[in-house]
């Protein structure tokens, strides 16, 4: 896994630091540790998007969130992964029958993928970028390019396309232009310039124009609807464009506090409720309940950061004594849990009885224990339930 920033750029025109994430054909050859320009030693391997997968434990994907771990908070990043995907995990995948087909190899893994990227961009407000595998002469790797492009351009404006690689190629587009001499896998130099303009960049706050009389309570309204829809798992009657705009003109107006606190009171209701539905005397099924819970809360937090992105970038930023959405999601989710410590309880012993079935030779969701352990983390619940109170138990 590489993370490296690039070489030092020309003061006009100045240009913020960029960062590269990529699997092994991005910058440099596989299975070697290298030192870029003075930084830190990374080890660099490959990476299969399928590895990104909820539940796997295989050690790419700890490389990946160690690398990404290793960012600042806030940081432009290009992600450029896919291509071992493209070059033989999907082909392969299909031939052993894995999918259906190729195009439901692709969908699969650029899910994953772009599930991965928005989890990175509401917890740690990553600008994120993300380019098409080279070389885009190859037929999968065309088919690939096109859905991912299409699952980027949805995720927007949290993540971005980088739509530029048409320039890189002869005018029939069949290989790299003269000049570029890549061996058609690794990163283009090129993209630390060609990626400046399309960064995603939330601009100060402009003048606010004057409005109607009921502006607050029309637009907060339609805000409520798209929240109280996503809660429900329903369809949002508004397109995200939209409701963006509204959040946007809301903080303009000044109305980004009580925009905040009404979202805030909106959630906590809503996880309250998701909680104290976890209701069953069987533990394996309650330890289901739980995940799902949890995973269908992750996934509504990540939709409403797409829609109160402009909130999250702007007010909450400037705002010390506000969480990041993300975190102000995560702090709703463990006030609701220690709250309940019956439930805390039978999460453990659930959890606790699990591993003791699984050492006595019994078969056991392994990937289910694993994201029940890693929610208990990112809570900041782990280490009070379990390491402390049962230091013999390690998974």
């Amino acid at each position: 896994m590489l993370l490296a920033t690039p070489p030092p750029q020309p003061a006009d025109p100045p240009l913020a630091p960029l960062y590269v994430a990529g699997d092994s054909h991005a910058l440099s050859p596989s299975w070697r540790v290298v030192r870029w320009r003075g930084q830190p030693r990374v080890l660099v391997t490959g990476l299969k998007l399928w590895h990104l997968r909820d539940g796997a434990d295989f050690f790419p994907k700890a490389n990946f969130e160690a690398a990404a771990a290793s960012l600042p908070d806030g940081a432009d990043v290009v992600f450029a992964f896919g291509e071992i995907d493209c070059r033989e995990g999907l082909l392969l995948a299909v031939e052993r029958a894995r999918y259906r087909d190729l195009a439901q190899a692709i969908d699969t893994v650029v899910d994953i993928y772009i599930r991965t990227l928005r989890r990175l961009a509401a917890r740690r407000r990553f600008n994120i970028l993300v380019p098409p595998v080279l070389p885009e002469t190859r037929a999968v790797v065309k088919q690939f390019n096109a859905a991912l492009r299409r699952a980027v351009e949805r995720a927007s404006p949290v993540l971005a396309w980088l739509d530029f690689f048409e320039q890189l190629l002869t005018p029939a587009g069949d290989a790299l232009a003269d000049g570029l001499a890549l061996d058609g896998t690794h990163l283009n130099p090129q993209y630390v310039r060609l990626t400046a303009p399309r960064k995603l960049t939330i601009k100060p706050l402009r003048t606010a124009p004057k409005l109607p009389a009921n502006f607050e309570q029309a637009t907060w309204a339609k805000l409520l609807d798209a929240v109280r829809a996503v809660h429900g798992k329903r369809a949002v009657n508004h397109s995200l464009e939209e409701l963006y705009r509204g959040v946007e003109d809301m903080c303009v107006q000044h109305m980004a506090a009580r925009t905040y606190d009404k979202l805030q009171a909106e959630c906590e209701a809503h996880v309250e409720a998701s909680i104290e539905a976890l209701q069953t005397p069987d533990t394996s099924a309650f330890l289901s309940l739980v995940h799902g819970c949890w995973s269908a809360h992750c996934e509504e937090m990540l939709t409403l950061h797409s829609i109160f992105l402009y909130l999250d970038r702007t007010y909450v930023m400037q705002s010390a004594a506000r969480r990041s959405l993300w975190e102000m999601g995560l702090h709703s989710f463990r006030a609701q849990l220690s709250a309940r410590p019956e439930v805390l309880a039978k999460l453990r012993d659930g959890v606790l009885a699990s591993i003791e079935r699984e050492r006595g030779g019994d078969q056991v969701e392994r990937s289910l224990l694993a994201e029940l352990l890693r929610m208990l983390y990112d809570l900041g619940l782990y280490q009070r339930h379990f390491e402390e109170q049962f230091p013999s138990v390690k998974t």
